[in-house]
């Protein structure tokens, strides 16, 4: 159940500050919906690119500058996870999507004049919705701290653990998406705004395509 509003004497008997204290609590909140946003629309873009050479190479379309595709489907992916692990993985001073559950769930007043009722069910879903994506996570978890951020002895001693933890790129793609919805909710319940991954997918093809048709060209 969330927290009922409750002001101390000194602000129940000074609008002016009450109406400090809840400026605060609104730039607050701005500012951990736009961080979150931002991060969103930066790992998507990089999950766009790797997930559109990915389709190319399938397809034999990446015959030329290999190496050039390889380690930017690489990086891209790396990046994308790192990402996912910034939004998702739990940590007491990092802006997370549990973090944004916590500021609504102690801030509702914000939300007005959505009810408490209404939020307290849409933040239980949401948690609810986090504990699905938990194998994901994990395995989002096992990349960073095993492959991307240290090189784990497990590579030596254990090579199959390794490659078993591998992320699947749908579900990867996937988990993005729902992340924005969840986010779009609070930001709607508090302006009526929504943030968009735009034509990040459908731009990334076209540029994919364009090098491709240049360097089929180049190669005649």
């Amino acid at each position: 159940m969330l927290p009922r509003k409750r002001y101390s004497a000194s602000l129940k008997h000074c609008p002016q500050l009450a109406d400090k204290a809840m400026a605060s609590k609104i730039e607050k909140f701005e500012a951990i919906i736009d961080h979150l946003c931002d991060e969103l629309d930066r790992g998507n873009h990089f999950f766009q690119i790797a997930k559109a050479l990915q389709r190319a190479y399938e397809n034999n379309q990446l015959l030329d500058a290999p190496y050039f595709f390889a380690g930017t489907y690489d990086a891209c992916l790396r990046e994308s996870i790192l990402s996912l692990a910034k939004l998702t993985i739990a940590d007491k001073k990092s802006i997370t999507i549990e973090y944004l559950l916590d500021t609504a769930f102690y801030t509702p007043t914000i939300f007005q004049p959505t009810t408490l009722e209404e939020l307290s069910a849409v933040i239980t879903q949401h948690r609810k919705h986090l504990g699905e994506l938990r194998p994901l996570i994990e395995s989002v978890r096992e990349q960073r701290d095993r492959v991307i951020a240290h090189l784990d002895r497990k590579h030596i001693n254990s090579p199959a653990l390794i490659l078993s933890s591998s992320v699947n790129m749908t579900e990867l793609g996937q988990c993005f998406e729902t992340l924005l919805r969840m986010v779009n909710l609070y930001r709607g319940y508090y302006n009526g705004s929504e943030f968009s991954f735009g034509l990040i997918e459908s731009g990334v093809q076209d540029d994919i395509d364009y090098l491709l048709t240049l360097m089929k060209s180049a190669y005649k």
